[in-house]
């Protein structure tokens, strides 16, 4: 998903912050601009109030995982879950999502 480097972080699609503590350890962070922030499925967890918001569009159970297609502003982000022990949101619904720790990437846009 598209971000802008802001103080302290990435400016996330909704305002929300990502901080540099989130990234990757090995991630170049231009000084200003636009960045491409990158977090593989498997690596975003369900938050109270996490970074990433959006609404859910479709939920796919894969066996011992959940697909969970979340629309946010015009980019689809996909988050693969655990079938079982989590809490699994239901298509419409609003959601947050929080990268785990060191999961998150950049790449200069």
């Amino acid at each position: 998903m598209k971000g802008t480097v802001a103080s302290g972080g990435i400016e996330l699609p909704g305002g929300n912050i990502l901080p540099t503590e989130q990234l990757a350890a090995d991630c170049v962070i231009p000084a200003s601009g636009a960045v491409t922030v990158a977090i593989r499925p498997e690596d975003l967890v369900l938050a109270t109030n996490g970074m990433i918001a959006g609404t859910v569009r479709d939920v796919i159970f894969t066996g011992d995982s959940v697909r969970v297609y979340v629309t946010v502003g015009d980019v689809e982000i996909i988050a693969s879950l655990a079938s079982y022990g989590t809490e699994i949101p239901a298509q419409g619904s609003q959601v947050t999502l929080n990268p785990e720790n060191r999961a998150a990437r950049t790449v200069a846009s």
